[in-house]
């Protein structure tokens, strides 16, 4: 297995996980289920620090693909650059679950989780578009 390899596996984790976590949270906050409301923020803490191995492997990965042929430059930093804001928007999500999971049933850190995901969905759409458009052989 090499860097592209590692990358393109764990990639998943957040991208499929934090929109995962923020429907179950969303499920879990309007059945008005404490432990499930619990279970769905640590889940999204979780898949929030997935996103680091992903980063991590990103660098490798770029060193393996940049040889082929075909692969532009051009497209590697442009899905670098978002996934950099990407990896930040994670974080921020798993540090709002965190404060939410610790204040428990305030409204505001419930609102800010979903806005934060939401915001985190999105960005992830994107660097993965952005990272569909390198071709992985």
């Amino acid at each position: 297995m090499n860097g592209a390899h590692a990358h393109l596996l764990l990639n998943h984790l957040p991208v499929l996980g934090i929109p995962i976590g923020l429907l179950f949270y969303a499920w879990a906050v309007r059945a008005q289920q404490a432990a499930t409301v619990r279970f769905s923020l640590l889940f999204l803490i979780f898949a929030a620090l997935s996103a680091v191995p992903v980063m991590l492997t990103g660098e490798p990965a770029e060193h393996v693909v940049k040889r082929l042929p075909g692969i532009l430059k051009t497209a590697i930093h442009a899905h670098e650059d978002s996934a950099s804001i990407s990896l930040a928007l994670s974080l921020l999500l798993g540090v709002s679950a965190l404060v939410a999971l610790v204040l428990k049933a305030k409204t505001l850190p419930r609102t800010v989780v979903a806005i934060v995901g939401l915001l985190t969905v999105g960005s992830f759409a994107y660097t993965g578009y952005l990272g569909g458009q390198i071709r992985h052989s």
